[in-house]
């Protein structure tokens, strides 16, 4: 009787750590199909000019994946991952748009991100 209670409630918890999700369904996508790609691009573009031909928006969502494997790097089913630094991220609220501080901000916390991740640029 109790496997059967602590089963239901387990499944329970899942699904409510699954819906706390920082990410929605779309940013998830992003990191999971898109990123990949711009690390490949990294890698074959120029040491001197990793990010030749990466948009402002491509930098943002290589750091948010970037982060977000670093800060994940064991993860099973049942973990629950930490998404929030990523979140922020892709949604801008770190590193906007507003000025070009910022801009360079981004490119240097990606490069030191990428270096950490142990590609050398």
């Amino acid at each position: 009787m109790k496997t059967l209670i602590s089963q239901g409630l387990l499944k329970i918890a899942r699904k409510l750590i699954a819906r706390e999700s920082a990410l929605d369904k779309e940013e998830i996508r992003i990191l999971h199909n898109d990123a990949p790609l711009l690390i490949q691009k990294v890698h074959k573009n120029d040491k001197k000019n990793p990010f030749k031909s990466f948009s402002e928006e491509d930098k943002r969502v290589l750091l948010a994946y970037i982060v977000y494997l670093r800060q994940n790097l064991t993860t099973k089913p049942t973990d629950n991952p930490n998404d929030e630094d990523a979140a922020k991220i892709l949604r801008k609220e770190v590193y906007s748009d507003k000025d070009k501080k910022t801009k360079e901000e981004l490119e240097k916390e990606l490069i030191k991100q990428l270096q950490k991740a142990g590609l050398k640029i």
